[in-house]
């Protein structure tokens, strides 16, 4: 059986988008996942620093 989404749509009155789609609708969700990015770089910055300071001891 195949589920046809816009005769579904049409019935229900809604718009079926794509699971990325949906998430970008969300509002300030890329600057979230922008920050949280951000934030994984910099304690990968800062791992190489600990371990760089710790071998030139």
């Amino acid at each position: 059986m195949k589920l046809d989404l816009a005769a579904a749509d049409a019935v229900a009155g809604t718009s079926s988008q794509t699971l990325k789609a949906a998430f970008n609708a969300s509002p300030g969700y890329e600057a979230e996942t922008m920050t949280l990015s951000m934030i994984q770089m910099f304690l990968y910055a800062i791992c190489a620093l600990v371990v760089g300071a710790f071998f030139t001891v």
